[in-house]
């Protein structure tokens, strides 16, 4: 394995812009890349998005291996599994990290299974055995926080959008661009990509300084949104809450949504299995309402209300808006 060097991760783009998410796992490659005292580079794959390596290099990459070709201009599932395979099998890095998206979940396990190299998926933090180079995937799994380690190399894993972020922006940091010219592969005459659009219902729920979080507890959600409203707040919530059509998937908090660190996380009917906290504990301030005192939400709560949320939130509501 001595063969395998650097730290790599791989950048999301749409219509020529970086995904948030291309920024965090810069800021968890420079944090890795200095314990393995290694260097970062990025994967850029698109249609006339050179220029985007210039951002990447402001963010922490030391270099980006640049593959450019009308093929990629939209991610397609083979064209984008082949060539990223391409790059891994002809380069060897020690470790490649993507972000726990949409995109990232369909592309990581490809590129994972044809190369027959293990995979971590939903990591919330990533830590370094210096002695043995061995990256510590910790991941939720149910009600238990597990540390995976790999036996293969690269060292391959999803990591939660949220789960850092982005380093100080440097202008002045430069590096190299990698143009890798190679016979993309066209994408599969089954599937054919017609249009883009963007989802309902998206929101920059990372960004928020105030999250109201919805759970299974919750039956009116127009309270809760008009509570938000008032406190000016972004509205996400847990997987019951998606099911039950309180808020949309792109809402969704925990292991397989988003990771939030607001100033002020207000839980509502949340009973706060761990799959959820996974993704809200480290908020600056929690208060959460349950009418279940022995609910394991209260675990992670700097403040508990123990009470029907249809009761307590309309009185917020109406306590708020008068001003007391």
């Amino acid at each position: 394995m001595e063969n395998y060097l650097g730290v790599w991760t791989f950048a999301e783009q749409r219509d020529g812009r970086l995904s948030e998410v291309s920024l965090e796992l810069l800021s968890w490659g420079r944090r890795i890349a200095s314990q393995l005292q290694t260097d970062v580079s990025t994967v850029l794959l698109g249609h006339g998005v050179g220029a985007l390596a210039a951002e990447l290099f402001q963010f922490g990459a030391n270099r980006v291996y640049l593959v450019d070709s009308p093929t990629l201009s939209r991610y397609q599932t083979k064209p984008y599994s082949a060539v990223v395979g391409h790059l891994v099998s002809e380069y060897h890095p020690e470790v490649f990290l993507f972000g726990a998206t949409a995109l990232s979940r369909d592309l990581a396990p490809r590129v994972a299974c044809a190369l027959n190299i293990g995979l971590s998926a939903h990591c919330v933090d990533l830590k370094v055995d210096v002695s043995t180079r061995q990256l510590l995937q910790v991941c939720p799994f149910f009600d238990w926080i597990v540390t995976i380690v790999s036996e293969t190399r690269p060292q391959m894993a999803t990591v939660l959008p949220g789960s850092a972020r982005p380093l100080p922006r440097d202008d002045s940091h430069a590096g190299e661009v990698v143009r890798v010219v190679m016979d993309v592969p066209p994408p599969d005459v089954r599937v054919l990509g017609v249009e883009s659009v963007p989802g309902e219902g998206e929101s920059r729920l990372e960004e928020a300084e105030a999250v109201v979080g919805v759970g299974r507890g919750v039956e009116d959600g127009g309270v809760v949104r008009e509570l938000a409203k008032i406190l000016g707040a972004e509205v996400g919530g847990t997987m019951p809450a998606v099911d039950a059509g309180l808020v949309p998937e792109s809402r969704m908090i925990g292991q397989t949504g988003k990771v939030v660190r607001p100033k002020l996380y207000l839980a509502c009917g949340i009973s706060g299995a761990n799959q959820h906290t996974v993704g809200m504990q480290d908020s600056g301030f929690i208060v959460s309402i349950n009418k279940d005192e022995r609910a394991p939400i209260f675990r992670v709560s700097d403040i508990g209300i123990v009470g029907d949320v249809g009761e307590v939130v309309p009185a917020l509501v109406r306590a708020l808006s008068s001003g007391h």
